[in-house]
């Protein structure tokens, strides 16, 4: 063959002696010399739906690709799912005006099924097998398959879960099939693992009397942590499991499942977003070893107290952190019943000994990158393990969950009054 193939596969066809090229799916040409255009994507999405016999349509994003006369392009995106938001800018003959989730300000028209065109206007039957869904494409209908089938029309058959593998009431989810296993299983809540074999540790948590008395007035954000004392970086607490809440949810129990196959000693560790601004912290209580399951309390005496509130000498309060951790030994000494401490890195604690014991403990931003309270409301969110949610601290006068209710024109509000003390898992009738 005369010349060089590039990036390809040189083959002879049967009976014939003509030379032709193989190309990846990234160039083409006699010789593979030519790169195609092509657009690299790269996606995390909070949330996932599932639907194991339907493909349903959600939601849809748009955006543009900067340098279109560039080989390759690559977006990096974040994606956040929940349903598309209606509007009335178009007028869709068959079919719904939407707005895309990240440019709002852009619409277009979803259409019913064996509707086509800008205005889907235009008839189209749909070529899927049952259970697909047609999506519009340049020149013809793209299949958007469910789980278990594939192939351009929805004909093929794809179920490796015939031979359901999932333990405990799990789920089983077809993947790739070239993968091994060519399956994956959602576990329930209290289980985990490939199979969901593997049984969590279950911690049921209470609130005392005196601790919702202190913040149910008040509008609060509430995170909930379980700490690894001996976490693989020296020094370091481990952050095993984090939930959050508001003051609403201190009238019920929470239970929290976590994984301690490692068997490392645990830290529960409360802290308190309220609208003075200001986090405080409860220690509610050390596990050397761990339990299948656990009942705790917490109450308003296992606060940790801020380093600024112990320190009265305010020159040793200003000091850098590596002068400062100098005089901590010295509290524990001056303070017999003080149990721990916490600084902007450190979480201490006084052994029966007086003896100081601190770890670092790594807190994260909690500040949401676009503010969903109304009201002048300070967003409080959590981002751990793929799970993305947040809650709304509502300044003096406002309340609800996105601080959208106010009371500052009105001299007396039944919701103001009653509002904290409705318990949401209670009937009416019995409060």
């Amino acid at each position: 063959m005369n010349g060089i193939v590039i990036l390809g596969i040189a083959v002879t066809k049967r009976f014939s002696t003509k030379i032709e090229c193989l190309c990846s799916s990234s160039y083409y040409g006699s010789r593979c010399e030519y790169q195609s255009e092509r657009i690299l994507i790269i996606m995390y999405m909070d949330i996932v739906a599932i639907d194991s016999k339907y493909a349903e349509y959600r939601a849809s994003w748009s955006y543009d690709v900067p340098f279109s006369f560039l080989p390759v392009n690559r977006l990096v995106l974040h994606l956040r799912l929940d349903d598309a938001p209606s509007c009335r800018t178009l007028k869709c003959v068959h079919g719904f005006c939407k707005r895309y989730l990240n440019s709002p300000h852009h619409v277009y028209c979803h259409c019913h099924d064996h509707w086509t065109g800008f205005r889907f206007d235009i008839a189209n039957v749909c070529p899927c097998a049952a259970g697909g869904k047609c999506v519009d494409g340049s020149n013809s209908s793209i299949c958007i398959c469910p789980l278990g089938r594939f192939g351009h029309r929805r004909e093929g058959w794809f179920d490796p879960c015939n031979d359901n593998n999932c333990k405990n009431n799990g789920t089983c989810v077809p993947v790739d099939e070239r993968q091994n296993p060519r399956y994956t299983c959602l576990c329930p809540i209290e289980y985990e693992g490939s199979d969901c074999s593997t049984k969590l540790n279950r911690i049921n948590l209470y609130f005392s009397s005196n601790f919702v008395l202190r913040y149910s007035l008040q509008s609060a954000a509430i995170f909930i942590y379980i700490l690894l004392l001996n976490s693989p970086v020296k020094g370091v607490f481990a952050i095993q499991k984090r939930n959050l809440i508001d003051q609403t949810n201190l009238h019920n129990s929470l239970l929290m499942f976590y994984d301690n196959l490692k068997k490392s000693p645990l830290l529960i560790l409360v802290q308190v977003y309220n609208e003075r601004d200001q986090a405080e912290f409860y220690v509610v209580t050390f596990m050397k070893k761990p339990h299948d399951y656990l009942t705790v309390n917490v109450q308003s005496d296992q606060q940790c107290f801020h380093i600024d509130q112990i320190i009265e000498n305010q020159t040793i309060r200003e000091f850098p952190l590596i002068r400062r951790v100098k005089y901590y030994h010295h509290l524990c000494l001056l303070n017999k019943n003080m149990r721990c401490f916490i600084d902007e890195h450190y979480i201490c604690f006084c052994d029966h000994y007086r003896q100081l014991v601190c770890g670092i403990f790594l807190q994260e931003s909690t500040q949401c990158s676009m503010n969903h309270c109304q009201n002048n409301g300070k967003c409080i969110q959590l981002t751990f393990n793929g799970i993305w949610d947040f809650r709304c601290i509502c300044p003096s006068c406002t309340f609800g969950s996105l601080c959208q209710l106010t009371t500052s024109e009105y001299t007396l509000s039944l919701d103001l009054i009653l509002g904290q003390d409705i318990l949401q898992t209670v009937p009416f009738q019995y409060q």
